[in-house]
């Protein structure tokens, strides 16, 4: 899941770069021009900038539904992610550590991760 969220850090850190960028060219604008020509100028950025903000909202959303979806996949029981040796290990009296080694092991399958719950 830590691809999930990178992916939206990213996205954030790119919409923060070009909302900064923003405010330094809308700076730069009342400055330089007039004001009816800066106000112009900034008009246009904020299109810009709006287009940007959907373009984040979109790639933040796409992420989040992408990260329920594997989620979904992950907590789906399935009799195939079985692992046989580690199950008939399950009938002894295992060590606290020597479980915890094995939900360590197994903690991206969540058949096995459903198993070790029980």
């Amino acid at each position: 899941m830590n691809t999930y969220l990178q992916s939206m850090k990213n996205v954030l850190t790119n919409y923060y770069n070009a909302a900064k960028s923003y405010e330094e060219k809308a700076a730069q604008a009342k400055q330089r021009y007039q004001p009816d020509v800066a106000a112009e100028e900034i008009k246009k950025m904020d299109a810009a900038l709006e287009a940007d903000k959907r373009a984040a909202i979109g790639a933040i959303t796409e992420a989040k539904d992408k990260v329920i979806e594997a989620a979904r996949r992950w907590g789906a029981l399935d009799g195939s992610k079985i692992d046989d040796g580690d199950m008939k290990l399950l009938k002894f009296d295992l060590s606290p550590e020597q479980f915890e080694a094995m939900v360590e092991r197994h903690k991206k399958n969540g058949t096995m991760c459903f198993i070790l719950a029980q």
